[in-house]
């Protein structure tokens, strides 16, 4: 019996010897395969993340923003328009493109880039009173310059009711600010 036991004890201690050997092979392999799935993890992370960064510096660019405090947004321009220059001219001119803009109705596509293009002139005429007047006028022409631009930027996006709101606060400051030229 003590042979039986001692080749039983022998096999047994063979056979452990040899699992663990296939174990710390297996074990090996395992850690080998992980570490290669981690590093081509860590290449596809560093590829997507400078596809990432690649894609964000595209779009920065795209949209025309600076990095200089000193260069302040400009705003898209769609026409030259001349400065104003003389009263009389600021004069017309304002009359002219109030009563065009108030006098639109449908407020359709058409109408909408007709009254963006009508504000490019306007723009000018109210800036030559806001450069050029003083005290209560000064201010009503600020007041002026400002429901323009919304006046501006509203039939530039399309978008009607605004624009027709906004087109009801020109009227009023109109009529007031006529009254006082």
């Amino acid at each position: 019996m003590g042979f039986q036991v001692s080749t039983y004890v022998k096999k047994t201690a063979w056979a452990l010897k040899r699992t663990r050997k296939h174990a710390l092979k297996s074990t090996l392999a395992l850690t080998a395969y992980l570490w290669s799935i981690y590093t081509h993890m860590k290449f596809i992370t560093i590829y997507c993340s400078a596809i990432t960064l690649s894609a964000l510096v595209m779009i920065s660019c795209d949209q025309n923003t600076t990095t200089s405090a000193e260069a302040p947004e400009k705003p898209t321009k769609h026409m030259e328009v001349p400065d104003v220059t003389t009263l009389d001219a600021a004069k017309s001119i304002f009359k002219e493109r109030t009563d065009e803009i108030i006098g639109k109705q449908k407020l359709d596509t058409q109408e909408l880039h007709e009254i963006h293009m009508s504000t490019y002139h306007l723009e000018k005429a109210v800036a030559y009173f806001a450069e050029n007047a003083e005290g209560d006028q000064k201010k009503a022409a600020e007041d002026l310059a400002v429901v323009v631009e919304e006046i501006h930027l509203k039939s530039e996006g399309f978008k009607p009711a605004e624009t027709k709101a906004e087109i009801a606060k020109l009227s009023e400051l109109t009529k007031a600010f006529a009254a006082s030229f």
